[in-house]
């Protein structure tokens, strides 16, 4: 049997370690959440599950992205990227960016 909890598109988590609200958490491995505000350590707090957001990725040659590619997560970089090696898939680019970019808009945890 099973209870329904809440909607799923925003949860409560409590982690260790204080968050600023917009940054990128991976739950568990396979989660990537964004704090949707200020988090104090050990303290429950918001993370949106899915959305359309502006995320880091990484820069310089070969990191350019394309709108539609499936992004993933580099925890050890923080940052979106289209290697699935050591990575967490996180959901779709939904705009392009160039080499030079610093982010793309990530539409978060769509399968």
């Amino acid at each position: 049997m099973a209870s329904y909890v809440q909607d799923g598109d925003v949860i409560e988590y409590t982690h260790s370690a204080a968050l600023s609200a917009g940054a990128p958490l991976l739950i568990g491995s396979s989660l990537l959440t964004i704090a949707t505000q200020d988090v104090a350590a050990n303290a429950a707090g918001s993370y949106a599950t899915e959305g359309v957001w502006s995320i880091a990725k990484g820069t310089g040659n070969g990191t350019a992205i394309s709108a539609g590619s499936v992004l993933y997560w580099d925890n050890a970089n923080a940052v979106v990227t289209t290697s699935s090696n050591g990575t967490v898939r996180c959901g779709f680019a939904v705009s392009s960016a160039a080499n030079a970019a610093s982010s793309v808009n990530l539409l978060l945890n769509f399968c």
